[in-house]
């Protein structure tokens, strides 16, 4: 009986120290994953459709705010201050009224403006950003 009570208490030692190691130095446990994108096939699409329309070359930067976590965190209240989806224009000049004539209706037809309080353009060679607030 003695045997098999050292046995259990060693074995209950080594999960005990086993455990935190695998969750402490798991590098998964420490954001070292990429995080989740997500990108609607919507907004890709009426991207798209705007891009077509207006003949301009929008994008959405890789590194945006458009992940599945931040759509979580604002569902559940946990984020006090909204923020801006960001378009990059990659066209050197462009006409400012086409812009803002894209973005309006880009405001208009966005699934998740929900989640975001302002539209942001930003353009490749200069820093103008046009900004304007997205309308619930």
């Amino acid at each position: 009986m003695k045997k098999f009570l050292k046995i259990l208490i060693s074995c209950v030692l080594i999960v005990l120290v086993i455990l935190p190691m695998f969750l402490y130095l798991n590098p998964f446990a420490w954001g070292m994953r990429p995080s989740r994108e997500y990108y609607s096939e919507k907004t890709q699409q009426l991207i798209t459709d705007l891009n077509t329309k207006y003949h301009l070359d929008m994008n959405i930067k890789v590194e945006s705010i458009d992940t599945l976590w931040y759509f979580r965190d604002v569902k559940h209240h946990r984020i006090s201050e909204l923020k801006h989806f960001e378009l990059y224009l990659q066209e050197n000049k462009t006409d400012t009224i086409k812009i803002r004539k894209y973005v309006q209706e880009f405001n208009d037809k966005f699934e998740h403006r929900m989640y975001f309080d302002s539209v942001k353009v930003n353009s490749k060679d200069n820093s103008v950003i046009y900004k304007t607030k997205i309308n619930e």
